[in-house]
């Protein structure tokens, strides 16, 4: 390679040997924005194969195929029922990866950042529930008002599957 800078072609060579000489040059774009973006496209994805899998598992349950839902191999003779598994497996897998990938542009407190979203869209935030009682509503979210119902694991994910969901 190159021993002096002075010696590398301009543009994109020059700017990658003084990156690579010093690191206080390598400075890249993070892409914060369309990253968030493509993990809440996978997530949502994730969750319309799930109800896809859920909608099997309850209608072979009704047909008293119970058999087909405790063995895999008898789970997978049906050819549309092996195909979303690995439609499952492989967005999973896309998902995980990103989730890594990512995982360190994320690192800030969900609730200090659902309290900023929610003091720029003028919606409350309540107090952490502690037990489930029902699915938060997102009638509010329609009409231009928020109503975050804590911040926990449980209620962000619902959260955020029922602002990603197109229904």
């Amino acid at each position: 390679m190159y021993t002096e800078i002075k010696n590398v072609p301009p543009g994109y060579p020059s700017v990658a040997a003084l990156a690579g000489k010093d690191n206080d040059f390598a400075i890249f774009r993070k892409f914060r924005y369309l990253n968030a973006r493509n993990l809440l496209y996978l997530q949502a994805e994730l969750v319309d194969l799930e109800n896809e899998l859920e909608t099997i598992d309850r209608s072979l349950q009704v047909k008293n195929e119970i058999d087909e839902l405790k063995c895999w191999k008898t789970f997978a003779t049906d050819e549309d029922r092996w195909n979303l598994i690995l439609r499952i497996r492989k967005t999973l897998d896309d998902y995980s990866k990103e989730m890594c990938a990512q995982g360190n542009f994320y690192r800030h407190s969900p609730r200090l950042q659902i309290k900023r979203y929610c003091n720029l869209t003028k919606c409350q935030i309540y107090k952490a529930q502690t037990k489930v009682r029902s699915k938060p509503s997102m009638d509010g979210l329609r009409a231009g008002s928020i109503s975050v119902i804590a911040p926990t694991t449980f209620w962000r994910a619902l959260f955020l599957e029922e602002l990603a969901h197109c229904g």
